[in-house]
C-alpha cells in the first residue's frame, strides 16, 4: 500500500566519511511507528550513491529524488556540518564530482558554484543543505536535525543574513553545539547533542562485534587503543605524534592501533601511514565498515582522535576520550558545549596528552554519566520532531 506521503531525510551520505553515514540510521531509528507507517522514508544526498557495501544507505540525488515532492511532505536534514555549505565544495568530494576536479582549477570559485548548479543540479537554489519552505511550489515542512555548519565561521554579515532567511522557514531547528547556536542567534533553534550518541540505544556492543570481519575481530578480542589523526594534523604534528606513541607503549599495557575513519580520499589512510614506522603501533589498512569503525571505538579503552564522530560515538558507549589537538573547531565545541568545564574529557595538545591518560582512564563512570545524560536530551528531540511529523494540521502557508 503506498504511503501517504513522503520524509526525504537528506544528509551528505553519498560519500564515505563515517560521521555521514551514521544519520540515516539514527533519524530511521527514531522515527515514530505513525510517521513510519504514515511516510514513505527516502534516503537523500547530493548526488546520490549507493554505499551499502561498507554499511552506508543507497540515497537517491537530492535533484531526482526532490521531483517528487507534494504537499505535506518532510525534509529532515538529517546532521552534520551541512549549514550553509555551497554546491561545488560539497559536490567534489562525492563520488561523481572527483571527475571534475581539473575544470575547477580553469574558472574562479563564483563561476565555478554556478557551473556545478546549473549544469550538474539544474538548480537554482543557494544551498543543497539550507532549504526554505519558499525553494518549493508545494506545502512542505523543513526540520533541522542537530546539524553543525563550518561554513558558518567566518561568514560575511550577507551570506550569514541569507543563511538566516531560509532557517526562518523551518518548523524545527535543532543544532549540536553551541557556536552554531550562538551564530544563528536571531533563529529559535534547540541546543541538543550530535544524534550519533543515540547510536548505542540501537545497537550494543556485542552487536557492532557481530558484524565485523574476523579479522577485525582479533583486534576487537584485544586490550587495545584507537587513535586518529587526518592527513593535515599527521603533517603538522608528526613528531608530536611520533612521542605520544612511543610514550602511550612504554607506559602503559595497551596495544596501539592507528584507524582511518574518512574514506573520502585517500588522505586519512595516508596520515595513518606515515605513522608505520613507529613499530610500537599498527595501521588498520583494511577499508573498514561503518559498523566496524563503530566496533573498534566501543570496545576500546580509550579514543584519542581529531575527528568529531570518533569522540561522539566513544562517548555514547561510555569510552574514556581525548580530541587530538585543538586544530579541530567541532571537536573542540563538542566538549566545550556537553563537557563540565572542568572535566578531564576535552581537547588537548598532542605534548600534553600523555600525563592526561591515567586520569581520562580513571574517570571512564563521568563518561558514562554524560552519555546518559546527552542521550535524554537527544531522545527529547527527536519527541519534539515526532510530534511535529505527527500534527494533522496542515503544513504552514508560505
Amino acid at each position: 500500500m503506498s504511503k501517504e506521503n513522503r520524509v526525504f531525510i537528506i544528509s551528505a551520505s553519498d560519500r564515505y566519511n563515517f560521521g555521514d553515514l551514521l544519520f540515516n540510521y539514527i533519524v530511521d531509528f527514531f522515527l515514530s511507528e505513525y510517521c513510519k507507517n504514515k511516510y514513505e522514508i527516502i534516503f537523500t544526498s547530493l548526488s546520490g550513491n549507493d554505499l551499502q557495501s561498507v554499511q552506508g544507505h543507497k540515497t537517491v540525488g537530492l535533484t531526482k529524488g526532490l521531483k517528487r515532492i507534494g504537499d505535506g511532505d518532510v525534509l529532515i536534514f538529517a546532521g552534520g556540518g551541512v549549514l550553509g555549505h555551497k554546491w561545488a565544495p560539497m559536490f567534489l568530494q562525492a563520488e561523481g564530482g572527483k571527475k571534475i576536479k581539473k575544470i575547477k582549477k580553469l574558472m574562479p570559485d563564483w563561476l565555478f558554484e554556478g557551473f556545478i548548479k546549473l549544469f550538474y543540479f539544474k538548480t537554482k537554489a543557494r544551498y543543497p543543505y539550507t532549504r526554505s519552505i519558499n525553494d518549493f511550489n508545494k506545502s512542505v515542512r523543513v526540520i533541522y536535525n542537530s546539524v553543525g555548519g563550518g561554513a558558518l565561521n567566518g561568514m560575511s554579515s550577507v551570506e550569514t543574513k541569507r543563511v538566516l532567511t531560509r532557517l526562518k522557514t523551518a518548523s524545527y531547528i535543532s543544532v549540536r553545539d553551541q557556536n552554531i547556536q550562538n551564530i544563528i542567534s536571531g533563529i529559535k533553534s534547540n541546543l541538543v547533542p550530535d544524534s550519533a550518541i543515540l547510536l548505542s540505544e540501537k545497537i550494543t556492543k556485542d552487536e557492532l562485534y557481530s558484524m565485523a570481519e574476523s579479522n577485525i575481530k582479533n583486534i576487537l578480542d584485544q586490550n587495545y587503543i584507537i587513535l586518529h589523526f587526518n592527513k593535515k594534523i599527521s603533517n603538522r604534528y608528526f613528531d608530536e605524534i611520533q612521542e605520544l606513541i612511543t610514550g602511550i607503549k612504554n607506559n602503559f599495557n595497551f596495544n596501539i592501533f592507528l584507524m582511518p575513519v574518512n574514506y573520502i580520499d585517500n588522505t586519512d589512510m595516508e596520515g595513518m601511514i606515515s605513522h608505520e614506522k613507529n613499530r610500537n603501533c599498527t595501521v588498520i589498512k583494511n577499508k573498514l565498515k561503518v559498523f566496524e569503525i563503530c566496533a573498534l571505538i566501543a570496545n576500546s579503552k580509550l579514543m584519542i582522535g581529531s575527528s568529531l564522530h570518533t569522540n561522539i560515538i566513544a562517548c555514547s558507549y561510555g569510552v574514556p576520550h581525548l580530541g587530538a589537538t585543538h586544530s579541530v573547531s567541532k571537536v573542540n565545541n563538542f566538549f566545550k558545549t556537553w563537557y563540565p568545564s572542568d572535566s578531564v574529557f576535552n581537547s588537548y595538545d598532542l605534548k600534553k596528552i600523555l600525563e592526561i591518560i591515567p586520569n581520562a582512564l580513571d574517570n571512564k563512570s563521568e563518561v558514562k554519566k554524560n552519555s546518559e545524560r546527552l542521550k535524554l536530551v537527544a531522545i527529547d528531540n527527536f519527541n519534539k520532531i515526532n510530534q511535529i511529523m505527527e500534527r494533522e494540521a496542515n503544513p504552514p502557508e508560505k
